[in-house]
């Protein structure tokens, strides 16, 4: 599965290319020959902790990186495709690791920069170590159930749930699509009530609107009109005309009781009952006027 090794820089390797090819694999060597460095580097790319002092003296950086092929089935193309790495069954998977003297190490897959955890989670799913201080997969209770449906040949079974939650999360969101809908058409309802009762409490009238806008213009008069009135009222009051037509109401009235004027029909009489009437009309009317 493991297509080639590449080392940088690390620890004591200057730069090493491994490409294992089909079938078993042994390193071999005596002790001290470097075979741990080998897997120590593997580790690293596959995730696991970084340190500074793995790299090369000399050297501002070391970088390793492993390139698989993985079967179309194998389940690393379906947590690929959950943490949203563009991969495809039909390319091969390189993982890559590169420690800085300055800055933080940095992860990648397929050459995009991940998270030394995503890298390790899909590491695990491609190597296991197994050594006298390496941890097996099968104490990390996180794998347990992968390793047990691999067991159990559940793999139908799996797909089956895969389907029926995908299908039930889909029906969930239709749901909640649809009283979100519910909510905003009863909130649109009750809108439309309160605006329909606000408009009936108006009661509008055909051709209101030019009739409030005659009215208003006529109130944007309003300074004039009081400016106006006020010079009338204070002509009216200085002139003194209701009193000056008063004494003439009075005076027409005595002409009019003198004996012969209130009935006769001369033209003397006749004259001065309707002088009597106009300075009578004239008093009201300014009075009126005033008022």
């Amino acid at each position: 599965m493991i297509l080639s090794l590449s080392i940088r820089d690390f620890v004591l390797i200057d730069r090493l290319d491994i490409e294992p090819g089909a079938g078993f694999t042994a390193l071999t060597g005596e002790t001290g020959a470097g075979k741990s460095i080998i897997l120590d580097a593997l580790s690293l790319a596959m995730g696991h902790g970084s340190d500074r002092a793995m790299i090369r003296a000399g050297q501002d950086q070391s970088s390793v990186a492993v390139e698989f092929s993985p079967p179309v089935r194998h389940p690393v193309w379906a947590a690929l495709a959950e943490a949203g790495i563009d991969a495809s069954p039909d390319e091969t998977l390189t993982m890559k690791r590169v420690i800085r003297r300055s800055g933080p190490a940095r992860a990648f897959l397929n050459d995009q920069p991940v998270s030394a955890a995503l890298l390790s989670e899909i590491g695990d799913l491609l190597v296991e170590i197994h050594g006298q201080h390496a941890a097996s997969t099968l104490m990390k209770p996180s794998s347990h159930r992968r390793l047990l449906d691999q067991f159990a040949g559940n793999e139908k079974l799996l797909e089956m749930c895969a389907t029926t939650h995908a299908a039930m999360a889909e029906a969930s969101a239709r749901r909640q699509e649809l009283e979100d809908a519910h909510a905003e058409a009863i909130e649109h309802r009750d809108w439309l009530a309160e605006a329909v009762s606000e408009l009936s409490s108006l009661n509008p009238q055909e051709g209101e609107a030019a009739i409030l806008t005659e009215r208003r213009t006529l109130l944007m008069q309003s300074e004039r009109v009081t400016e106006a009135v006020r010079e009338a009222e204070n002509v009216l009051e200085k002139s003194g005309v209701e009193d000056a037509l008063s004494k003439a109401a009075r005076a027409t009235e005595r002409i009019c009781r003198l004996p012969g004027f209130e009935s006769s029909q001369d033209t003397l009489p006749v004259a001065a009952r309707a002088a009597a009437e106009a300075v009578e009309r004239a008093l009201i009317e300014a009075r009126e006027a005033a008022n």
